[in-house]
């Protein structure tokens, strides 16, 4: 509510970035993820990139899929936060298994084209029929185009 100017009032970003705070020191994954955002664009709070990506690696530990999908965007980038192929296939996997739709179709193409895990075309279809089946228009013609 603090973080939207739309809710009735004016934003208030450094008491959203309280709240997010208090809800990360809680465990709450969602509260950690907004909070990491705030830290890399600097909303309410210094920019933090360090803070930003510890407070994304926590709420993907805290199992929420956008996060771990971002964890893995990061990686793959490379300056932020290093790690293999393979690191960045377990967590698309991990993003995917809870049920975050871009992260099931990314995770296809790294299985159709063996990056970060063997070569799979079947396994392919399967996690892009996923986020076909979750509504994610560009898996719904790929997913057309191999069936």
């Amino acid at each position: 509510m603090y973080e939207d100017s739309g809710a009735g009032h004016g934003a208030d970003l450094k008491m959203a970035s309280e709240y997010y705070i208090k809800a990360c020191d809680l465990n709450d994954g969602p509260g950690c993820y907004n909070l990491a955002k705030m830290y890399f664009e600097g909303r309410g709070v210094s920019v933090d990139s360090q803070a930003g990506v510890r407070r994304l690696l926590k709420s993907c530990d805290l199992n929420y899929a956008v996060a771990c999908y971002g964890t893995a965007a990061i990686m793959m980038r490379g300056k932020l936060l290093k790690g293999s192929e393979n690191e960045v296939t377990q967590l698309m996997e991990k993003a995917c298994d809870l049920g975050d739709a871009v992260s099931c179709n990314d995770l296809g193409y790294r299985y159709m084209d063996g990056v970060g895990a063997p070569r799979d075309q079947s396994r392919a279809v399967s996690v892009i029929s996923l986020a076909c089946d979750k509504g994610l228009p560009r898996a719904v013609a790929l997913s057309v185009h191999f069936t």
